[in-house]
Parts: structure tokens; sequence; C-alpha cells
């Protein structure tokens, strides 16, 4: 019967008979660690998918700075380069199609050999025109009498550029004074 009466006692305890917690016991429920875990998962979901669009991203700039870079270099070698066919190398080297003159460069747009190659340019090269009027060997024109300009077309060839290589163009001139 004691039993019994015990089992009673106990049925009946109210939450005034647990002891009341202290400070010192803290903790995190499963329910609050479940979704702590959801969240954070969520996050770094959300970070992942954003990732390939940020690379893909990166890689367009630095192609484009390199372009720049490349573009800046090839304008100052035809700044340089001579328009006399007795020169040993002159403005009709630089045609890629008669010629077979290429330009090898690194990813950072820095000049090199064929073997560290990142980027390939190669050259055309044409008479100008502009608004109809091309430029021929005697032709003048207000600020000055050209004896001979071309038509630099730059192709920049990059590995997984097959579909899209990067091209420019440049007006090489030799202006002789009067």
């Amino acid at each position: 019967m004691k039993s019994l009466h015990s089992c009673r006692h106990y049925l009946r305890s109210t939450s005034a008979d647990i002891p009341p917690r202290t400070s010192s016991v803290r903790g995190f429920s499963l329910i609050e660690v479940v979704m702590a875990l959801g969240i954070v998962s969520f996050s770094m979901l959300a970070i992942m998918g954003v990732l390939p669009l940020g690379l893909s991203t990166l890689q367009d700039s630095v192609n484009q700075t390199a372009t720049a870079i490349i573009s800046q270099q090839i304008r100052s070698e035809l700044q340089q380069v001579s328009f006399d066919s007795t020169v040993a190398f002159n403005i009709t080297q630089f045609d890629t199609t008669s010629s077979g003159y290429y330009e090898y460069y690194t990813y950072d747009g820095v000049k090199t050999v064929q073997a560290n190659r990142f980027y390939t340019a190669s050259f055309v090269l044409s008479d100008p025109n502009v608004s109809g009027a091309s430029f021929k060997p005697g032709d003048t024109l207000t600020f000055g009498s050209i004896s001979n300009a071309k038509n630099v077309t730059v192709t920049l060839n990059y590995p997984g550029s097959v579909n899209s290589p990067i091209r420019f163009s440049i007006l090489a001139a030799k202006q002789t004074s009067k």
C-alpha cells in the first residue's frame, strides 16, 4: 500500500517540487541546434551559388585588363615601326597572312615567347578608309602629308576564346612634314 501512496504523491507533484535551474547549467536544445544548422546551411548554399558568377566576372576583368595592356604595347610598337620597305623590320611584316608574324603574351599581358604564351596576337593590314576617303601614299590632309598609312586589325586568341576572340583596330600612319 505504501508504494501506491508514493505513486499518488508523485502524480500530484507540481512544478514547485522541481528544483530550479541554476545559472551554471546552460546549453542549447536540439531544436535550437537544428535551426542554427539549417540557417547556416542555407546561407552557405546561397554563397556557393554566387561563387561561379564571381569567378566568371573576375576572369572577364582579367582578360579586359590584359587586352588593354597588350593593345597599348602594340600601339607603342606601331609608332616605332618603319614604313620604309628597305628597313629590315617594317610595317608590312606585321601582316600575319603574308608573313606568318605573331606576337605572344603572358596571362598578365607581358610579351613572351611562344612556349610561355597565353594570348596570341595576329595582325591583318589593310588600307584605311575613313568616311569614304582612303589614305594612299602622297595623300594630304589638313594636318599634314601622309606618306603611308595602314589599318592594323589585331586579333587576340586565348584559351577558351575559340568562338569569341578579342579584336581591335589601330591606325598606323607615318606623317611627314612639308
